[in-house]
């Protein structure tokens, strides 16, 4: 299964990367930057824990004993799924402002502000998240994982980072902004219609409520694409935050080798069920957007009329 995911993850990766780079896409929106920011740290995550676990399956456990490794590992993992997610609730917020009616808040929705905060959003989390440096170590026994934290202590200190600053705090702040949203465009249909059925349109007013329209239809395509993978965030993420609380919790159980052996898959489980929708982000967005479809099909006609050339 780890490699399978290497193979998708990177494909699709290279694929986001291509496209989010292209200037059509690129000028769009200031949520893109955003998005390719997203994408990178994607991979990131998937090539800090696939392939070393996937070495595991092989009999090869440096990992599991070499306290460097353990540490970085997890640290790398930590920031990425974090930053991941934050620069996803990042777009909502940008869309949100981006839909308003009132100009003042449309100018909030801009590059400069995006590119602050993939800056923000990266400092802060390589920060909080090195916590992983002490709390987690190598050579653990008694634990789901010879790679895993250190006491209880942390085990609770990092159960309860975990659910503030990825169960709780981007879903719930991408449910607020993207509703606001929906808000938005909602009235600003409104409005429109209302307008339409009052005044006469010339020919040049309709050419430019058409491209007006237009790229509303692909903004709304990009809350699709983040509605799409907030979704399955969601669902991915909750087998791996309900394993981590069962583990904080105080319980009094002497654990056998087989319930231990079953706590180390089960962990392994959930992790992979959390990268789903870090690998799988470009089928994502091609399954809910078709601009984002026509932009791939576009991809590879430039590069066939380049070839021709």
């Amino acid at each position: 299964m780890g490699i399978s995911y290497i193979v998708i993850g990177t494909i699709g990766g290279i694929f986001n990367i291509l496209l989010f780079t292209r200037r059509s896409l690129r000028v769009l929106s200031p949520c893109i930057p955003l998005m390719l920011a997203a994408n990178v740290a994607n991979m990131i995550n998937l090539y800090s824990y696939t392939p070393l676990r996937t070495l595991v399956g092989f009999q090869i456990t440096f990992v599991y004993y070499s306290s460097i490794a353990c540490k970085l590992q997890f640290y790398l993992f930590y920031t990425s799924v974090c930053a991941s997610t934050w620069f996803m609730a990042a777009c909502c917020v940008d869309r949100f402002f981006s839909s308003s009616l009132n100009v003042g808040v449309r100018r909030y929705s801009n590059m400069r502000n995006a590119y602050r905060s993939i800056l923000a959003i990266t400092i802060f989390i390589l920060l909080f998240w090195s916590e992983a440096f002490y709390c987690f170590d190598a050579n653990q026994i008694g634990k789901p994982g010879p790679c895993y934290t250190r006491d209880n202590a942390c085990a609770i200190f990092d159960t309860i980072f975990a659910y503030i600053f990825q169960a709780i705090g981007p879903p719930i702040c991408m449910i607020i902004f993207g509703i606001g949203t929906f808000i938005h465009i909602h009235q600003g249909r409104r409005i429109r219609s209302t307008q339409m059925s009052i005044e006469m349109i010339e020919t040049t007013n309709r050419r430019e409520t058409s491209n007006i329209g237009d790229v509303r239809g692909k903004n709304r395509s990009i809350l699709r694409m983040l509605i799409g993978q907030l979704l399955l965030y969601i669902v991915c993420t909750m087998p791996l935050l309900i394993f981590k609380l069962y583990i904080a919790l105080p319980l009094t159980i002497d654990k056998s080798n087989l319930r231990r052996s079953v706590e180390n898959l089960i962990l392994n489980i959930s992790i992979f069920l959390q990268l789903i929708d870090k690998t799988f982000a470009f089928f994502i967005y091609t399954a809910t957007s078709k601009y984002f479809r026509q932009e791939f099909i576009k991809l590879f006609k430039h590069h066939d009329r380049h070839r021709h050339v």
